[in-house]
């Protein structure tokens, strides 16, 4: 292995901010809020992927990805947004 700058540096990225960084957000916010609303936050993944290769990468976005990232993006917006509807007692 030639241990160069750019692989320490991009190694580093992925253990300290991705891995422990993000585990350490999810638990925190777990531990703030309900779990079913942060852990909906997981299926934001893939599109937001997505729309950074296309950002980043020039990558197209087809009508089958469009729709996929908005049927996500309002699944995930129901599960988190505040209910306005409060049950009846």
């Amino acid at each position: 292995m030639d241990w160069q700058p750019a692989l320490v540096a991009a190694l580093g990225w992925s253990v300290l901010v991705l891995t422990l960084g993000g585990s350490s957000l999810l638990y925190l916010l777990i531990q703030r809020g309900a779990a079913t609303r942060v852990t909906s936050l997981m299926y934001l993944v893939p599109p937001c992927t997505a729309l950074f290769a296309w950002l980043l990468f020039g990558e197209t976005l087809g009508a089958t990805v469009l729709t996929g990232l908005l049927l996500t993006a309002l699944g995930v917006s129901l599960v988190v947004r505040e209910g306005r509807i409060q049950p009846q007692e």
